[in-house]
Formats: C-alpha cells, sequence, structure tokens
C-alpha cells in the first residue's frame, strides 16, 4: 500500500487534487489496520483460542480487506482516469506524463491482483473442506506474488524509461555541442 501509495500521490494531485487530504489521511490509519489481523492471531496463538478472539479475528480481517479493497478502487479509478486524460491530451498534464503512465498501467495491473486475491480469500472463508480452503489459499498466494511482481516490473520499466530520457539527453546535448564547434 505504502509503495503504490508514494507512486500515486503526485498523480492523485493532478486527477483528483480535493480527495488527496483524505487519502494522505487513510494511507497510515490503513497500514496500521492490516496489521490488527496480525496481531490478533499472534494473541491467539499465544492465549489459545477463543469464540472471542475469533470472532475479533474475523472482524479484524474483514476491515482491513475492505479498507484493502476501497484503497484499491480508489487506485484504479484515479489511474483510470489519468490515463484516459493523459492519451487525450498527451503531455498536457504533467512535465512527468510518461512516467506517470508507466505507474498508472502497472498499478492497474497490480491493484487487480490485490483485489482478487482478497476476494480469492473471502471466498476461502466459505470453504468448508480443509482441502478446498488451502487450494484457494494456494491461488491467493500466488495472486499476491503477482501483484509483487508487477511492482518489481515497474520498477525495472521506470528504470529503463529513466535511461532511454538520459540517451535522448546525453544525444541531444552532444549533437548541439557539436554544432556549436562549427
Amino acid at each position: 500500500m505504502w509503495y503504490t501509495w508514494l507512486r500515486a500521490e503526485a498523480i492523485f494531485d493532478i486527477v483528483f487534487p480535493k480527495l488527496l487530504p483524505v487519502m494522505t489521511i487513510m494511507v497510515p490509519v490503513a497500514t496500521v489496520v492490516l496489521y490488527v489481523p496480525f496481531v490478533v492471531a499472534v494473541i491467539g496463538a499465544v492465549i489459545g483460542s477463543t469464540s472471542v478472539l475469533t470472532a475479533v479475528s474475523h472482524l479484524t480481517v474483514a476491515v482491513s480487506s475492505l479498507l484493502l479493497l476501497l484503497f484499491d478502487v480508489i487506485v484504479c479509478v484515479t489511474f483510470s482516469v489519468y490515463l484516459r486524460k493523459a492519451n487525450a491530451t498527451i503531455g498536457l498534464l504533467h512535465a512527468e506524463n510518461d512516467r506517470f503512465q508507466i505507474t498508472c498501467f502497472y498499478g492497474l495491473v497490480t491493484s487487480l491482483f490485490e483485489g482478487l486475491s482478497v476476494f480469492g480469500y473471502v471466498f476461502a472463508l466459505t470453504r468448508v473442506s480443509f482441502l478446498e480452503y488451502q487450494t484457494i489459499m494456494v491461488v491467493v498466494r500466488a495472486l499476491v506474488l503477482c501483484g509483487y511482481c508487477m511492482l518489481v516490473l515497474l520498477k525495472v520499466a521506470l528504470h529503463r524509461q529513466k535511461e532511454a530520457r538520459r540517451a535522448v539527453r546525453t544525444v541531444s546535448t552532444g549533437h548541439s555541442t557539436y554544432s556549436s564547434r562549427l
């Protein structure tokens, strides 16, 4: 969530500037809430499972999943709007338009994987058979891994774009230096 937010904050400022303060508060709060199910699980492992602790565990998982899903939906909408505007008005939205387009594309794909994993996790919780639950959780973990891979591919794409931009600058700088000698 933090990595996506760090990459998306400037895009939010362009697309939905009035939403930026809300998101600036939501991201740290949601991050803390995402750790609550882990804390509850550790408490359950230490003191033993009770019906109250199980109910609290399910509630914290549901709340954290909803927050993550809400964040992903907001990010997807923001990235989609930016891409639509960027394709209609190339270069007019921001000087970093190409970097933002790369971020939006990979952010959309990552959010898709995250959203599918949340739905898969919720679906797995409805399974009675342990084998069905574990099979679905394998798929969920694969979706989460795909999301992480997309973030790595985002870094690679941004690095390649930066190197291409640097090469163009070097060529244009070298070209203008040569012509100034003539």
